[in-house]
């Protein structure tokens, strides 16, 4: 018997930009699955930023979950997060907690930069499952 997910399958191309000197290797390709309460208006663009590929996570409702799958071979070495929201109450990888604060304004308007400490993913292509709460949330 299989089981049918619910949720939205985001499937992102990455394109080398050219420009001076030599260009950029393409982006790695993912497969994305929200699956958090309001996934429908949660929304993951995937970057580069200095050599790291870099998850930038938008949640207009504070409260989501995502899985991430590489398409093609394993995880790159160096992975991050952009969480954009008002204030991050905590951030989870695959059930670790990677980042946890008090409910404050801590003055991080701007958002949040997480980067996943080596060995998280290993060499594998195994997903990523991510949860976060913004202590703002609406």
């Amino acid at each position: 018997m299989r089981r049918h997910l619910s949720g939205v399958f985001i499937i992102v191309l990455g394109f080398g930009v050219a420009g001076c000197g030599s260009p950029e290797p393409a982006l790695p390709r993912f497969e994305i699955e929200l699956t958090g309460p309001r996934k429908e208006v949660d929304r993951i663009v995937i970057t580069r930023n200095r050599g790291m590929i870099l998850f930038e996570v938008s949640s207009e409702f504070g409260i989501g979950r995502a899985t991430l799958r590489p398409l093609e071979g394993n995880w790159p070495e160096s992975i991050g997060f952009q969480m954009n929201l008002r204030g991050l109450e905590s951030f989870v990888v695959n059930g670790e907690t990677i980042y946890r604060t008090e409910r404050k304004d801590d003055g991080a308007k701007g958002g949040y930069r997480i980067e996943l400490p080596a060995g998280v993913t290993g060499s594998s292509d195994r997903p990523i499952e991510i949860e976060w709460v913004d202590f703002f949330r609406q």
